[in-house]
């Protein structure tokens, strides 16, 4: 094992954010190499690729940024509860959560 991998923090959960908040999360499914990003990316969540219909957890996250001014929301690309993992276990959408 080259030392840098060594010296690398063993990952404890299913994600590599581990907090309570939203994140930004980068995917890639692992059966049709389909690529996608959600700003609705939570610790230890995954999201269902449209595609194969597997679960597939974020091989990266990072914190959101605040905006200097709002956001233009493309509609077509809405959040899709019923591919999120989140919404599944919270019963309605994550969009709604307010971090804390």
């Amino acid at each position: 094992m080259p030392a840098n991998e060594k010296d690398q923090p063993k990952r404890q959960g299913k994600t590599p954010y581990q907090g309570k908040k939203r994140c930004f999360g980068h995917y890639k499914c692992p059966q049709c190499n389909k690529n996608w990003m959600s700003a609705y990316s939570w610790a230890n969540m995954g999201q269902e690729c449209m595609e194969c219909r597997i679960n597939v957890f974020p091989f990266l996250q990072r914190p959101l940024k605040k905006r200097s001014r709002p956001a233009v929301f493309d509609k077509d690309k809405s959040h899709k509860k019923e591919l999120c993992d989140k919404c599944k276990q919270l019963g309605h959408s994550c969009v709604r959560i307010r971090s804390p």
